[in-house]
């Protein structure tokens, strides 16, 4: 069995995939960053004395990996991430663990187990083939560049086209998802990566829900964003995003308009958007970047819901900084699936022409840019008497 899977500029058959293959240099660039802008913007007027790094989020990357070659990768993670096998890890090399996890539901004796093997001494350096998780990355560190950031390595391509890699990969996920909660205690996880459910066996994907269940039953502040799909209405949203407990993220313009590469709305499950196409980040370094003998870092220009998964992630984790920063009594309800949701919801309150729900941070919600206080504390105290009444809603 194979499919064909149409991106903006090539086809290839696959079986597992990354939404943002297709790199676009024009479309939406100035809106995108326009867009960047106003999210600085205000993040500077809602936390006017800088963010507390005591209270940052810790956030996983679980994708190709990470270029750490790159200037701005190297400054922006490369300098914090130290000593680097304590914020990453090469999941390509636990072969042995994940063929040992298994579809009965999982004990904490059994997972301590797990854990217990990856603990080991190992000295993985940062290391991306393709680029896709380097862009990630650096969309975080552009919009929360407090994040305590995690990068995990689950995979060594952009594409699998063998059914035995693409059973292989969703074994390394299941067991990044777990480390990732276990070991480097993430409130986070950012997956830019899906795979299309008819290519996995009930086996993999019973393991890869085992290591949700077990992660969020433990510990229910834990979040999981995951990327739709780039089909349109070709296909399926992508697994795990198609999953319940797990924040399905579909991309919008700039102007806020559904991205034609969205799959269509569904029934059961939130509709977010969020901004995925033009967006401008950091890839894989280029050898010949800069003139002079100086290494200019190289980026790119991209569109796709994996684009628009950490800009949604960096929203959420603004979110919970400013709760854990402001929100005395109220923090613990905030950071939850179900708090963040409510949250999310105030900042996309109306469906658009295509029923998904744009999330805007500073137009509606708990953030206003344009609320008429020219104090900032004025502002803040807003903003806290929002979030109290929309969490006391919730719960």
């Amino acid at each position: 069995m194979s499919l064909v899977w149409s991106s903006f500029w090539q086809s290839v058959t696959i079986r597992t995939w990354l939404p943002s293959l297709a790199s676009t240099k024009h479309i939406g660039k100035s809106r995108a960053r326009e867009w960047f802008t106003l999210l600085r913007n205000l993040r500077k007027r809602y936390f006017p004395y800088g963010l507390n790094e005591a209270v940052r989020v810790r956030i996983a990357v679980l994708d190709t990996g990470i270029d750490n070659t790159n200037p701005d990768i190297n400054e922006m993670w490369g300098k914090r991430a130290q000593p680097p096998r304590k914020y990453y890890r090469n999941f390509l090399e636990d072969f042995a663990v994940a063929s040992q996890l298994g579809t009965e539901p999982w004990t904490k004796e059994k997972v301590d187990e797990h854990i217990k093997q990856l603990r080991q001494r190992r000295e993985d350096l940062p290391r991306d083939d393709t680029g896709h998780g380097t862009h990630v990355a650096g969309i975080i560190m552009q919009l929360y560049p407090e994040a305590n950031l995690f990068i995990g390595r689950v995979l060594a391509e952009n594409v699998i086209t063998e059914d035995g890699a693409t059973r292989a990969a969703a074994r390394r996920l299941a067991l990044a998802i777990l480390f990732a909660s276990e070991e480097w205690k993430v409130k986070i996880i950012s997956l830019s990566i899906g795979f299309r459910k008819t290519f996995l066996r009930s086996e993999e994907k019973a393991i890869v829900r085992n290591a949700i269940k077990y992660v969020m039953d433990k510990d229910p502040s834990v979040l999981i964003f995951a990327s739709a799909s780039n089909e349109g209405n070709r296909d399926e949203i992508l697994f795990p995003a198609s999953e319940d407990r797990v924040f399905c993220i579909n991309s919008s313009d700039g102007d806020g308009n559904r991205s034609e590469f969205n799959p269509p709305h569904q029934e059961r499950h939130e509709n977010f958007s969020i901004l995925g196409e033009g967006v401008n980040s950091t890839c894989l370094q280029q050898k010949n970047a800069g003139t002079s003998g100086r290494l200019v870092a190289s980026w790119s220009i991209r569109r796709g819901t994996s684009v628009a998964t950490p800009i949604a992630v960096s929203v959420a984790a603004i979110i919970l900084h400013f709760g854990r920063e402001e929100l005395e009594g109220h923090h613990r309800d905030l950071e939850t699936r179900r708090g963040i949701k409510r949250i999310l919801e105030s900042m996309a309150p109306q469906e658009n022409r295509d029923k998904f729900y744009d999330i805007v941070p500073w137009r509606k919600g708990v953030f206003v840019e344009n609320n008429g206080f020219r104090d900032p504390n004025e502002s803040i105290a807003l903003a806290k008497e929002r979030f109290r009444d929309i969490l006391e809603d919730a719960f």
